[in-house]
């Protein structure tokens, strides 16, 4: 028992490290650009750390971090080709951020895969997005065309 133990133990130790990075995007009715990027690290897939961005139409931006410990569920998996990622984060444990998306993984200028007119929009997918420092947490954007990207490194 002891023996298997050490040898389970040993074969995660020596396991590459593993690197994935996924990112959501959705608009506004206003114009609004939303952008939710998860790193984690990790052959479980451990987020360690998030960050949202939400670019206004005349060109500012602001962005808020997602600690790790802010981060209650997270997953993430696809390929090349398909993409799946999920997101229940609460920014200073209130303030939601929550993506369910499972669909096609974009690739490049995510902003301008969203705002393509010969994109078909996937159905299904949704991504919901506190507004960010100085609103409430009921202060939210909620979208249903969203396009993702995940990647894996190693």
């Amino acid at each position: 028992m002891k023996l298997n133990l050490f040898i389970l133990l040993s074969s995660l130790m020596m396991a590459p490290q593993v690197f994935a990075y996924s990112a959501c995007v959705g608009e506004t009715y206003q114009g609004k650009i939303v952008i939710v990027e998860i790193m984690t690290e990790g052959s479980m897939a451990r987020a360690q750390s998030g960050v949202v961005t939400v670019a206004e139409q005349d060109g500012k931006k602001y962005s808020y971090q997602l600690q790790k410990e802010e981060i209650a569920q997270y997953f993430e998996g696809g390929d090349t080709n398909n993409a799946m990622v999920g997101l229940a984060a609460y920014q200073a444990m209130n303030n939601p951020v929550w993506i369910m998306y499972k669909g096609i993984n974009y690739h490049g200028d995510l902003v301008a895969v969203l705002r393509d007119p010969k994109r078909v929009k996937q159905v299904g997918n949704e991504m919901r997005v506190w507004r960010g420092p100085g609103f409430p947490a009921d202060q939210q954007s909620q979208f249903t065309d969203v396009v993702c990207n995940f990647t894996l490194e190693q």
